[in-house]
C-alpha cells in the first residue's frame, strides 16, 4: 500500500502547479513591454486561423454558456456540478471585486483601431481580471481534479487555458487580465470541490431535480443571450437547443427516479401494514 503522501501527490501536484503557473504568467507581464508584446503575438493567431475560430471559442468562457455546459456534467456526475455550483458565485465576485479595485483599460482604449485585431463587439469596461477566463479555469479545475485520467485532466486544462487566451485573440482582454482571471478561476475551483465534498446530499433525487431545473432556465436564457459575438451564434443555437434536450432526459430520469423512490416506499408501508 501507497504511503498516503504518494497517493495524494499527483492531487496535490494538479492542484497547485496550474495557478504557480498563471501567477507567474501575471508576474511576468509586468515586465516592462511584456504585456503587450504578448498581446501582439497572441491576437496575431486570428490571421492565420480565421476570426470565427476565436469568436467559437471565446463565448465558451461567457457566463451563461458556462452554466449550460454544467448540465451533462450534472447527469455524470452531479457532486461535481454541484462544486462547480458552489465556485461560480465566488468566482463571479472574485471578477467583480477585481475591476472595482483595478481600473485598467481595454486594448481598444489604449491601442489605435489598426494596430490589433478586434472581433466581436467593442468593449469599454474594466479589463482585469478577464471574467470568461476566470469562469472557464473554475470549470476546468473542478473537471481536472475530479477525473483520475492523467489525459483527460490535460485535456480539460488545454481547453480551458485556450478558451482563456482567446480573450486576447479577439483584442477584448491583456495577457495580464487572463492570467490574473485564470488564477482565480482556478483558486475558486478548488474552493468549490471543498465546499461541495462535505455535503452528502448532492446524489439526491430532489437535488438533482433541483439543479436540472435551474440549469434547464439557463439553457433557455442561452437562447435570447447576446455574447457580443454574431460569427458564434451558429455554435450559440446549436448548443441551446442540444443542451435543452440534455437537460430534459436529465429532468426527466431525476423525476422518474423521485416517483419510483416513493413508489418502493409506499409499497413497503403497505407490507408492513399487512404483516402487523
Amino acid at each position: 500500500m501507497k504511503p498516503v503522501f504518494r497517493r495524494w501527490q499527483p492531487v496535490l501536484s494538479w492542484t497547485w502547479l496550474p495557478p504557480s503557473v498563471f501567477g507567474l504568467c501575471l508576474l511576468s507581464s509586468w515586465i516592462p513591454g511584456a504585456d503587450l508584446a504578448a498581446f501582439s503575438f497572441v491576437n496575431g493567431w486570428s490571421a492565420h486561423t480565421g476570426q470565427w475560430l476565436w469568436a467559437w471559442l471565446t463565448i465558451l468562457g461567457d457566463g451563461l454558456v458556462l452554466m449550460g455546459l454544467i448540465i451533462p456534467v450534472a447527469i455524470l456526475a452531479p457532486s461535481w456540478a454541484w462544486a462547480m455550483l458552489v465556485a461560480a458565485p465566488r468566482t463571479g465576485l472574485s471578477v467583480r471585486a477585481g475591476k472595482a479595485l483595478l481600473v485598467v483599460d481595454r486594448p481598444l482604449k489604449v491601442l489605435p483601431p489598426e494596430a490589433f485585431i478586434l472581433i466581436g463587439d467593442d468593449l469599454s469596461s474594466r479589463a482585469f481580471p478577464s471574467g470568461h477566463a476566470a469562469g472557464a479555469l473554475t470549470m476546468a479545475a473542478v473537471l481536472v481534479l475530479s477525473v483520475r485520467s492523467a489525459l483527460a485532466r490535460w485535456t480539460f486544462l488545454s481547453l480551458g487555458v485556450v478558451v482563456a487566451l482567446s480573450r486576447v485573440a479577439v483584442g477584448a482582454h491583456w495577457p495580464s487580465d487572463v492570467a490574473a482571471g485564470a488564477l482565480l478561476g482556478w483558486v475558486c475551483g478548488v474552493a468549490g470541490l471543498a465546499i461541495a465534498g462535505r455535503w452528502r446530499w448532492v446524489d439526491s433525487r430532489p437535488a438533482q431535480l433541483a439543479m436540472m431545473t435551474v440549469l434547464g432556465g439557463c439553457a433557455v436564457a442561452l437562447a435570447f443571450h447576446d455574447s457580443g459575438y454574431p460569427s458564434a451564434n451558429a455554435l450559440q443555437y446549436f448548443m441551446t437547443a442540444t443542451l435543452l434536450l440534455v437537460a430534459a432526459f436529465g429532468w426527466f430520469r431525476a423525476s422518474r427516479g423521485m416517483r419510483a423512490r416513493t413508489g418502493a416506499a409506499g409499497t413497503s408501508e403497505t407490507a408492513n401494514e399487512t404483516q402487523r
